[in-house]
């Protein structure tokens, strides 16, 4: 029964391997700079991370529930939810803060919009060896959650299955992809075999 076990689970496991060698791909060669970290670099005073009492130098582990290890992972989390309950590990400690973010009108090539705010910016490490090694990883385990996450939402009725695409849907999805680069077929890419 092993070796039927072995043969069954070898497709998924080469899927995995082959969705972590091309988000490397992707990270070494389209990543111009370091990569965003979880680390809190500045806390804007006045904004609501500062009235809460997170710091400079804060790591943040978790936000909503979810484990992060890179800023863009508590962009998504975040979003789920109108606060975020965050914690941070501060020295040996850890720590809880409940943050509602504030909107804030901001300007971009002569356009005004809206977008909620914390009040915080990340560390960015630079990109090396490591690093890239590092950052593959957890965006590799970013997209497995997200995977995990949206099928949790389809079946608690959060999301619609009329949101969902059968082959047509894919191929549309790819041929936006090709449109906009290589890049972004190859996060497609990674995104489907994980």
């Amino acid at each position: 029964w092993w070796k039927k076990f072995i043969i069954v689970s070898a497709g998924a496991i080469m899927n995995l391997i082959l969705g972590f060698m091309v988000m490397l791909i992707l990270l070494g060669v389209y990543n111009e700079g370091g990569f965003v970290s979880a680390v809190i670099d500045k806390v804007e005073p006045g904004m609501p991370a500062f009235e809460a009492g997170i710091l400079e130098g804060d790591r943040v582990i978790s936000v909503n529930g979810y484990h992060v290890g890179m800023k863009s992972e508590i962009d998504v989390y975040g979003s789920f939810e109108e606060s975020y309950e965050i914690k941070v590990r501060r020295g040996n400690e850890k720590l809880t803060f409940n943050v509602t973010p504030r909107e804030i009108e901001l300007k971009s090539g002569g356009e005004t919009y809206k977008r909620k705010m914390i009040g915080v910016s990340f560390k960015t490490e630079e990109k090396n060896f490591l690093t890239l090694i590092k950052y593959t990883w957890h965006n590799s385990v970013f997209l497995g959650k997200l995977v995990l996450i949206s099928l949790k939402q389809l079946v608690t009725g959060v999301v619609s299955p009329s949101n969902l695409s059968g082959p047509v849907g894919i191929i549309n999805e790819i041929n936006t992809a090709a449109k906009s680069g290589l890049s972004d077929i190859l996060y497609l890419m990674a995104l489907i075999t994980i």
